[in-house]
């Protein structure tokens, strides 16, 4: 108690970070949650991460966090008993981002622990226990009175180096349909199969197109997706497990981003890169929905019921229309400035410090 009073004296804390990530729910929480803990590090606080992963991506979430050169981000391997977690690093605050509230043993042991929860992602709906939610995507309906949200793109959460490339880039240039290039993110996993559709869908695409589809660490069927293209003409660069600094790049050197919905779509938004979006659950279509609202991107539907000819022809003609392009690249600009991340651990600091 001691050692608590101590740090909100000096208005530093202990934050126990809990995310999904894996082939099955990819990398974009994992992914924004490491921005965020960077953020707050940077600021003093600590931050301690509880995954919930499947074995066999424990190793690809090993080299993730040796490559973390920050000692006060810090992540215990093993699907974690969260008590224990708090037990250990004794937070003063939960930060949630798995995918959904009734994961049973981490619902159950933060409720015990009465510790205050910051729900940040995708939610349209809080439980009772929670007070507080940052929201980037949609309207969140709360629970209770007392609880607190933001909810807006304001508060997209991005890396530095998307940060820093949007502090620099002021409007792009469109190129014609036959020298554009297509850049295809079809999630952190295995996405339920959706490349392998979105492949098909290529085979009308001009063979002047330059195509570059970005694999996530947990996509393990590259050789299989690898065999697929080799059936097309349009040239296609296959590239899994990139950096955000190359990411950054290949979204400043494209023309448009077809895109599983994810954290993507906030990065090539802050960019100007026009997004087009298919879902791959109605949680997702829900905020590709009024991400569509927002600017920046066009939701096309979910992938298990869109038909091969009409992802085709979405292509198709958002590439041969340079001024559709610079529309969507300008609302997106707009819609996302690049401080989300600042303003969300503002935001969270002050919540905290007035408990």
């Amino acid at each position: 108690n001691g050692e608590k009073c101590l740090r909100f004296a000096f208005k530093y804390f202990n934050f126990l970070t809990l995310v999904d990530a894996g082939r099955v729910s990819g990398l974009g929480h994992l992914m924004r949650q490491n921005a965020l803990a960077h953020e707050l590090s940077a600021r003093g606080h600590r931050i301690t991460f509880g995954i919930r992963h499947l074995p066999q991506d424990r190793k690809n979430l090993k080299k993730f966090f040796m490559d973390i050169k920050n000692s006060n981000i810090n992540w215990h391997p093993g699907n974690p008993n969260i008590r224990t977690q708090i037990n250990l690093c004794r937070p003063d605050a939960v930060i949630w981002d798995a995918l959904a509230f009734d994961v049973y043993d981490w619902s159950r042991s933060v409720r015990k622990s009465g510790l205050p929860v910051f729900a940040v992602g995708n939610y349209p709906s809080l439980p009772g226990w929670i007070r507080y939610c940052v929201n980037p995507y949609t309207r969140t309906k709360l629970s209770s009175h007392k609880s607190k949200l933001e909810s807006s793109p304001a508060y997209c959460v991005l890396s530095d180096e998307f940060v820093h490339a949007r502090s620099v880039i002021k409007k792009r240039l469109f190129k014609s349909a036959g020298k554009s290039g297509l850049l295809i993110i079809p999630g952190g996993g295995n996405t339920n199969g959706m490349i392998f559709k979105i492949v098909k869908a290529l085979e009308t695409i001009p063979a002047a197109v330059r195509v570059t589809i970005v694999c996530g660490a947990f996509f393990t069927e590259i050789e299989k997706l690898k065999s697929e293209i080799k059936k097309l003409k349009c040239r296609i660069d296959i590239e899994q497990n990139i950096s955000s600094s190359e990411m950054t790049q290949l979204m400043l050197k494209n023309d448009l981003a077809l895109v599983s919905y994810g954290r993507s779509i906030d990065e090539a938004r802050a960019l100007g890169l026009p997004v087009l979006i298919l879902s791959s659950s109605p949680l997702n279509a829900l905020g590709a929905k009024h991400a569509e609202k927002q600017g920046g991107v066009k939701y096309l539907g979910d992938f298990d019921r869109l038909k091969v000819p009409q992802i085709s022809a979405a292509i198709s003609g958002w590439l041969n229309s340079p001024p559709m392009r610079r529309k969507l690249s300008e609302s997106g600009m707009t819609a996302v400035d690049g401080a989300g991340c600042v303003r969300t651990a503002d935001w969270i600091e002050k919540e905290l410090t007035l408990l």
